[in-house]
């Protein structure tokens, strides 16, 4: 995981402005947009990286929380780099940037103004990203996996009772 979107939360949710922005650079916040240039949806995901995640249809097609939660995971897997123009404009420390086929051209001519670099870009995202509970998976075994406490998780979730969580629940993590 690189750059200012690693570990973001769950963008729908709006509480992550570091993917707020992003998804208002690449699409103009809209998680239903298709312009025919081949990439759908809040984070204009083309059909074939949507596939590869394990998701069905076109990204424009699903729910806010379906392409959040892709794209926090093609953030994991990739890094930043599949958004090359607007995770730059919005101040992206990520690796280099190979062209690959997920790779686009998101700013449209007269949307060409730089967004201002903001270093408060990283630090406004916070240390979350949803993540489905599957069975057998305690808060205990949550927080190891994504290197954060049991208190944290709760906290995130507004969990009244920490012991009590459920096989198919989304919760921040």
């Amino acid at each position: 995981m690189a750059g200012p979107l690693a570990n973001a939360a769950g963008a729908s949710t709006g509480s992550s402005s570091g993917w707020q922005a992003l998804r208002q650079c690449e699409s103009g916040g809209n998680y239903s947009t298709d312009t025919g240039n081949g990439y759908y949806g809040a984070y204009q995901f083309s059909a074939s990286t949507w596939h590869s995640l394990g998701y069905s249809g076109l990204p424009s097609q699903a729910s806010p929380v379906a392409q959040d939660q892709a794209a926090s995971q093609l953030n994991q897997r990739s890094g930043s780099s599949q958004w090359p123009s607007c995770s730059s404009r919005l101040g992206s420390a990520s690796q280099t940037v190979a062209p690959s086929a997920a790779a686009h051209a998101t700013a449209a001519p007269s949307a060409t103004k730089s967004i201002p670099a903001a270093p408060a870009v990283a630090s406004a995202i916070s240390a979350f990203a949803p993540y489905v509970v599957k069975s057998g998976d305690t808060l205990s075994i949550i927080a190891m996996r994504f290197s954060t406490s049991v208190t944290a998780l709760t906290a995130a979730n507004h969990l009244a009772n920490p012991n009590l969580i459920l096989s198919g629940q989304t919760l921040l993590a």
